[in-house]
């Protein structure tokens, strides 16, 4: 016969949180995805193309995924030149890696 109990033995909760990664409750946070910052028991998302807010806040940005940089001005991230992985502005001379197939070229006046 068959049992049709669950036999995985877990000790973490239930969650019913979105973005969470880890639950100290069914409805409580201790942990974060991703692209997410715990507020008390919830999680909020980070700004569009952030891989981390910890000290920005929701919304907002610490860390831009690659092909992104933090603009200041625009506090959030903008994209890189095309090409580009790491970068410091939009510019092709502000980047400093570039993708796979891809190679930084001297900087000849041309975009």
């Amino acid at each position: 016969g068959g049992g049709g109990g669950d036999n995985t033995e877990d000790d973490t909760p239930d969650c019913f949180v979105v973005g969470c990664s880890v639950c100290s409750s069914p409805h409580c946070c201790a942990s974060c995805q991703y692209a997410y910052v715990r507020v008390g028991c919830t999680c909020e998302p980070c700004g569009a193309h952030c891989s981390a807010c910890d000290d920005a806040g929701p919304g907002r940005c610490d860390a831009c995924e690659s092909g992104y940089f933090l603009s200041a001005a625009e506090e959030g991230c903008l994209a890189c030149s095309p090409g580009c992985r790491v970068c410091r502005n939009q510019t092709a001379a502000g980047c400093d890696a570039c993708r796979l197939l891809y190679t930084r070229q001297p900087n000849r006046g041309r975009r």
